[in-house]
C-alpha cells in the first residue's frame, strides 16, 4: 500500500465488482460500517440482466457485501446479510452541499460530509480509480486476485479498504453526490456503460467462469468454459464437436478426424484404405476390407475362412495352403485325408477302412492279421483275438495258460497251474516221482532233488559231499570233504580237530599232537624237555627254557634276547660299554663253578659271566681261528659272541677307553673308585685244552684269581690275541696292561661295546 492507493492483482471483471461493492458501501452504508464486510464472491453486472428476478437470488450471511445489477430496474443492489438493498438514494436533489437535504436519504448531515461525500469511478488502462471527495484508491485488475477484501468504518468517520495484508484509508469529502440514479447504457461491441450521476464505467456484458467475454462475438460460454462458435452456431459440447464449420455428433464423448475415421457403435474406427466399412460383417486387413468369417476376424497370411454347408469356420493354413475341410485336415503342417469324415491325432490313431483305430505302441497294423494288447501287437489265432493273460495260441488253437505261462504242448504239460517238462516224452505224477535227465526218480520224503547235488538217506535229503554219497552215521561233510565223526559228533574243522575221539581246539588253524605240543595264544609250541611252558615269559632253545626279555627295562640296562639276561651298560666318552661280563652260554664256554657249565646262566643275578677261549669269543671254529691259525675275514666291528647290535671291542676301542678313564686300575674296579661305572671284578682265568677230534675244549684249573682279563677282537699273530689285564693287589704297576696271550690255552671274560 503506497501513496494512499490500493494495488490489487485481479482480472478486470473482478476488479469492477469489487469497486462496485466499495462504491455501494461508501454511498449507502457509511453510517452502519462499524464492522468489516468480507467480499468473497464476485458477480458481473449482466448476471441478473437476463430476466432473472431479485427474488430468485438468496441474500444471507454467506453473501453479505455482494453486488447485483438488475437490468429491468436499472439498479445495483447489495446484500446486507438479510435482504437486498438498493445502492442509490432518492430525493437527494439538494444533498450536494449537505444543505436542505430534508428528504435526501443519503444527504443527511451533509455539513460534515460523512454520508454526502461525492464518490466517483474512473477507468484507466490498468484498472479503476475509486474517489470519495479528495481521497482516491487505485485498483489494478491485471494481476493475481486477492483472497478477501473488506471495508470498515474508521474512528475518524473515514473508510478503510482491506485486501489481504494491504489497506487504504478513504476520508470523507466536502461535498456529497449520493442521490443520483444509476443506469445502464449499451455501447455495442458486447459492452455496457454503468452511469451513476456524473460518473460512469464501461464493463463487459458477460463472463464465463472467471474469464470475461463478448456474448455477441465468436465465442460462447459452456459452463465455465469458453468455446469457439461453429459457423456462428452455439452447440452442446458434450454431444457435438465442430469440424470444418459443421457440427458433428461426438462418438462416445470423443471428437475424431472425419477424413480418416468414422464412428461405429460409439467406437472410433480408422478408415480402411480410405473407406468406411460395416464392422458387423467386415474387418480391415492391410488396408483391404475383408468379409468376416462366422463373425470373426483372422490373419489372412496364416488363416483362411472355410465355407461349407455347415457354415463358416476360421482355420489355420496348412503349410501356407488352404484346403477343403470336408475331405482333409491339417496335422503338423501336413494335409491328411479325413477318416470317415473325422479328423484324428496321428500320434494316437490311424485310419483303417474309414474307421479310426488306436495305434498300438505308436504303430498302425493290419486288423485282419494282428490285434493290439497293452501296446503290443499280437497275431490273431485262427482269426480271433484273445486275452493273452488267460490264453495263448498253439498251432492256430487257443490254449489256456498254465499258471499264467505259455508252453510247448509237445514238450510240457500243465500240472496244478505249474508247467512240467515231459520226462523222456512222458507226463508223470509229480506227487510220486520227478524227472532227472529224462529219467524218472522217486521223490525223497515227497521232494525232488538234484541227484548230482543230493542223495536220499532214510527219506531225508542230504547234500552230496564233493559229489559223493556217504554214511551219515560214520561221516559228515565239511567244505565238500568227508570227515569222520569224532565220538559220533560233527564239528567245525576250522576250529577243532579230533584226537582219539576227543575234540580239541585248533591252534590258529593247525592241528597238533597234544602229547608233544601245546598251543599258546594261537601259536603252536613243542614241549620243552617234555612239558609245556608260558611262552610269553619263556622260550625253548635246544630243550632248555630260556626266559624272555621283560617288557619294561630300567635305564642304562638292556636285555639279550638270546637268553633274557639283563645287563647294565655305561657310556664312556663316545662309546657305550657293558658294565658286566657277558654271560651267554655257547658250546665250549665255562662258568667259574663247573656245575653251572651246562646251565643257562653262570650267575643269573650276580656280577660276573662266562669264560671263553678266543675262537669261541669270536664265534669262529677253533680249526679256523684257533692257535696256529690266523683268523680270516675279520672286519671291524666284529660281533663275535656278543648280542645283536653289540661287538667285541678292538685294541683301538680299548685304547680310546683308557684315554678317557686313565690307566690306573682303581678307577675300573667295581669296589674301587669306579668313576665311569665300568665295574670290573676279579674273575681270573680258566686253563683249557682243545681236543681236535671232539672239537671240544676241556677245562682245567682256575688261575689269576685277583685279576680281570678281557679279550679284544684284535689278533696279534696266529698263536696269540690281545687282551687287557687288571690286577687287584697293585701288581704290574697298578695300571691297565695290554697283553698278548695264547688264543687256545686260556678262557677269559668278554665285555661288549654297542655298535
Amino acid at each position: 500500500m503506497k501513496n494512499g492507493g490500493i494495488r490489487y492483482f485481479m482480472p478486470l471483471r473482478f476488479g469492477v465488482v469489487l469497486l462496485l461493492a466499495i462504491t455501494a458501501l461508501a454511498l449507502v452504508a457509511c453510517d452502519d460500517a462499524s464492522e468489516s464486510v468480507r467480499v468473497t464472491e464476485r458477480y458481473t453486472l449482466d448476471m441478473l440482466g437476463r430476466g432473472v428476478s431479485l427474488t430468485e437470488e438468496k441474500c444471507d450471511s454467506a453473501r453479505m457485501g455482494q453486488l447485483l445489477y438488475v437490468g429491468d430496474s436499472s439498479g445495483i443492489y447489495y446484500c446486507t446479510g438479510k435482504a437486498w438493498k438498493k445502492v442509490n438514494g432518492k430525493d437527494g436533489k439538494d444533498g450536494r452541499d449537505g444543505k436542505d437535504g430534508e428528504d435526501g436519504v443519503d444527504g443527511k448531515r451533509g455539513e460534515y460530509g460523512i454520508s454526502g461525500t461525492e464518490c466517483f469511478i474512473e477507468k484507466f488502462t490498468e484498472g479503476f480509480v475509486l474517489g470519495c471527495g479528495a481521497t482516491k484508491a487505485v485498483v489494478r485488475y491485471n494481476f493475481e486476485i486477492p483472497d478477501t477484501c473488506s471495508i470498515s468504518l474508521g474512528i475518524d468517520s473515514s473508510y478503510v479498504l482491506l485486501c489481504g495484508d494491504d489497506s487504504t484509508k478513504i476520508g470523507h469529502g466536502e461535498q456529497g453526490d449520493a442521490g443520483d440514479v444509476c443506469r445502464q447504457e449499451d455501447v455495442g461491441g458486447g459492452q455496457v456503460r454503468l452511469v451513476c450521476g456524473q460518473d460512469s464505467v464501461t464493463l463487459f456484458k458477460a463472463a464465463c467462469g472467471e474469464t470475461p467475454f463478448d456474448p455477441d462475438g465468436s465465442q460462447f460460454c459452456y459452463g465455465d468454459t469458453l468455446v469457439e462458435r461453429c459457423d456462428s452456431h452455439v452447440y452442446d459440447i458434450k454431444k457435438q464437436f465442430c469440424y470444418s464449420d459443421s457440427l458433428v455428433n461426438l462418438c462416445a464423448g470423443n471428437a475424431y478426424e472425419l477424413n480418416e475415421q468414422f464412428c461405429y457403435n460409439d467406437s472410433i474406427v480408422d478408415f480402411c484404405g480410405g473407406k468406411v466399412y460395416d464392422l458387423s460383417v467386415q474387418f480391415c486387413y492391410n488396408d483391404s476390407i475383408v468379409s468376416r468369417c462366422n463373425g470373426g476376424t483372422y490373419d489372412l497370411e496364416t488363416q483362411f475362412c472355410s465355407v461349407t454347408n455347415s457354415g463358416e469356420k476360421i482355420l489355420k493354413k496348412c503349410s501356407g495352403e488352404e484346403y477343403d475341410r470336408t475331405t482333409q485336415f491339417c496335422y503338423n503342417d501336413s494335409l491328411v485325408d479325413l477318416c470317415g469324415g473325422k479328423t484324428y491325432d496321428l500320434k494316437k490313431r490311424f485310419c483303417y477302412s474309414d474307421s479310426l483305430v488306436d495305434l498300438c505302441g505308436d504303430k498302425p497294423y493290419d486288423l485282419k492279421r494282428k490285434f493290439c494288447y497293452n501296446d503290443s501287437l499280437i497275431s490273431l489265432c485262427g482269426g480271433k483275438s484273445y486275452d493273452i493273460k488267460q490264453q495263448f495260441c498253439s498251432g492256430g488253437t487257443l490254449v489256456d495258460l498254465c499258471g499264467g505261462k505259455t508252453y510247448d504242448l509237445k514238450a510240457k504239460f500243465c500240472y496244478n497251474d505249474s508247467l512240467v517238462d515231459f520226462c523222456g516224452g512222458k507226463a508223470y505224477d509229480l506227487k510220486a516221482k520227478f524227472c532227472y535227465n529224462d529219467s524218472l526218480v522217486n521223490l525223497c520224503g515227497g521232494k525232488s532233488y538234484d541227484i548230482k547235488q543230493q542223495f536220499c538217506s532214510g527219506g531225508t535229503l542230504v547234500d552230496l559231499c564233493g559229489g559223493k554219497t556217504y554214511d551219515l552215521k560214520v561221516k559228515f561233510c565239511y567244505n565238500d570233504s568227508l570227515v569222520n565223526l569224532c565220538g559220533g559228533k560233527e564239528y567245525d574243522v576250522k576250529l577243532q580237530f579230533c584226537y582219539n575221539n576227543t575234540l580239541i581246539n585248533l591252534c590258529g588253524s593247525e592241528t597238533y599232537d597234544p602229547k608233544v605240543q601245546f598251543c599258546h595264544n594261537d601259536e603252536l609250541f613243542d614241549f620243552c624237555a617234555g612239558r609245556s611252558y608260558d611262552a610269553d615269559k619263556e622260550r625253548c632253545s635246544d630243550g632248555t627254557l630260556i626266559p624272555r626279555c621283560p617288557a619294561e627295562i630300567e635305564g642304562y640296562h638292556f636285555c639279550d634276547e638270546r637268553n633274557g639276561k639283563v645287563y647294565r651298560f655305561t657310556v664312556i666318552g663316545s662309546a657305550t660299554w657293558m658294565a658286566q661280563d657277558l654271560d651267554y652260554k655257547v658250546p665250549n664256554s665255562f662258568c667259574e663253578n663247573v656245575k653251572y657249565d651246562d646251565s643257562l646262566y653262570c650267575k643269573r643275578n650276580l656280577p660276573g659271566g662266562r669264560y671263553y677261549p678266543w675262537s669261541v669269543a669270536m664265534a669262529r671254529p677253533e680249526a679256523e681261528c684257533g692257535e696256529k691259525h690266523e683268523c680270516p675275514g675279520v672286519t671291524y666291528p666284529h660281533q663275535g659272541v656278543c648280542p645283536d647290535g653289540w661287538h667285541l671291542p678292538s685294541v683301538d676301542e680299548w685304547e680310546a677307553l683308557i684315554g678317557v678313564m686313565g690307566k690306573y686300575n682303581s678307577v675300573y674296579w667295581a669296589d674301587g673308585e669306579n668313576s665311569y661305572g665300568f665295574s670290573a671284578i676279579p674273575t681270573g682265568i680258566i686253563e683249557v685244552s682243545y681236543s681236535a677230534n671232539a672239537d671240544k675244549f676241556n677245562r682245567g684249573s682256575k688261575a689269576q684269581a685277583q685279576s680281570d682279563e678281557i679279550w679284544t677282537s684284535t689278533e696279534e699273530s696266529a698263536g696269540n690275541s690281545y687282551l687287557y689285564f687288571f690286577y687287584k693287589d697293585g701288581s704290574y704297576g697298578g695300571v691297565v696292561n695290554k697283553l698278548s696271550y695264547s688264543k687256545s690255552h686260556w678262557a677269559r671274560t668278554v665285555r661288549c661295546v654297542k655298535n
